[in-house]
């Protein structure tokens, strides 16, 4: 899903674009703070969302100078799951949205996670760095969800 580099032309070349689908998860990451800020129940839980938006529009900031460094747009929609999610827990309030919003932060912050510890074992220039400097970030968010939805926002 994030960042294969393949060589077209002899120019590195994102296969599928997917440092670009990076940039547009992560904003949209960011946005879906804003609707956890309004329709969770626990101030841990809007805490945590606060803190994901302010951490991703940095790490959308960063992929997207990655991007236009080598020479990519990002698309300007998220996937057709993550629209469907969205729609989802839009649908949802209180201590129902907060256990689907934590459950789906740890199901997308695990996948993000794998993806990029692969793309720094990948060593392919860029998007490696970037993946190696975004890291500690997609797992602190991972931890906090976990620790959340094990009970501190309960």
């Amino acid at each position: 899903m994030v960042f294969g580099i393949e060589s077209i032309a002899g120019k590195p070349a994102l296969a599928s674009l997917n440092i670009t689908a990076r940039s547009v998860a992560v904003n949209r990451i960011a946005r879906r703070g804003a609707e956890a800020r309004q329709n969770a129940a626990a101030e841990a839980v809007r805490t945590y969302a606060k803190s994901l938006a302010a951490d991703h529009t940095r790490a959308y900031d960063e992929a997207s100078a990655v991007a236009a460094k080598l020479d990519l747009n990002p698309p300007d929609e998220p996937s057709a799951e993550a629209r469907e999610e969205q729609t989802r827990l839009r649908k949802l309030s209180g201590r129902a949205f907060d256990q689907a919003f934590l459950n789906y932060m740890i199901k997308n912050h695990q996948t993000d996670i794998q993806n990029f510890e692969d793309q720094v074992k990948a060593r392919n220039g860029e998007t490696s760095k970037m993946a190696e400097r975004q890291l500690p970030m997609l797992k602190k968010h991972l931890e906090i969800a976990q620790s959340l939805k094990s009970g501190a926002a309960q």
